[in-house]
């Protein structure tokens, strides 16, 4: 019980997709259940991962958990995050839980780890993200060649090795990928990762300090000097 307040309940519902949905981008004030079905579009996922998620819905269900439009919303983002994860489409939580009517993340971990333990998943893999996992998506939203999203995936998998830094590892990666596109021939502004990735201007200024781009940045993409002249942004 203490474990998951949130899946103490018996289930009412039967289809998750046929549930009643609101605007997938935007939470109700008044609380209204959302769908696994509306918050995959808010996130832009593939047929796959829905499906995927929706199986795991089933599976879950079995367990009689959930009844309050808070739970039932919570339980669709966990079973979307682990989707996501399988699928290699990695979602942050907190980008799931603004398409799931502002579903707490401190819930969303906590239904994530029934689930895993329920399903016989890897909990510590499954919450264990990385800026790279965010990597691959963010150059495609830039439109980036594959060699900036070769450089860009070596440069985050040296940042999660070298650093333990508590910056946010979806805002981290879109500051690398900020810097490699900034170094490539494929000049982007700012504004156009922040409108691709969802990160504010802000949020990804701050954390250029902590790239260490030097280090991290790999060296056949770019040399020593075109780091000393790339700056702030």
């Amino acid at each position: 019980m203490n474990a998951i307040v949130i899946l103490s309940l018996s289930f009412l519902l039967s289809d998750p997709l046929s549930m009643a949905t609101t605007k997938p981008n935007k939470a109700s004030s008044d609380g209204v259940i959302v769908s696994i079905s509306a918050i995959s579009d808010g996130l832009e996922l593939p047929a796959r991962v829905k499906d995927h998620a929706n199986e795991i819905f089933k599976e879950v269900e079995k367990y009689n958990i959930g009844k309050e439009r808070k739970e039932r919303n919570v339980l669709f983002a966990a079973c979307i995050y682990i989707a996501c994860r399988y699928s290699d489409k990695t979602r942050s939580m907190g980008e799931i839980s603004v398409v799931a009517n502002e579903a707490p993340i401190p819930d969303i971990t906590k239904a994530i780890g029934f689930i895993a333990e329920k399903l016989n998943m890897d909990k510590n893999w499954l919450i264990s993200i990385k800026a790279v996992d965010f990597i691959k998506r963010f150059c495609s939203k830039l439109g980036l060649d594959s060699e900036a999203v070769k450089a860009a995936q070596e440069a985050a998998v040296a940042y999660d090795n070298i650093t333990d830094s508590s910056r946010s590892h979806v805002s981290v990666a879109a500051r690398i990928v900020y810097a490699i596109a900034r170094l490539s021939y494929e000049k982007k502004l700012l504004k156009d990762l922040s409108e691709g990735t969802g990160i504010a201007e802000t949020t990804i200024k701050g954390t250029y300090k902590d790239l260490n781009l030097s280090t991290i940045t790999p060296r056949w993409f770019a040399k020593p000097w075109d780091l000393k002249n790339l700056g702030r942004p």
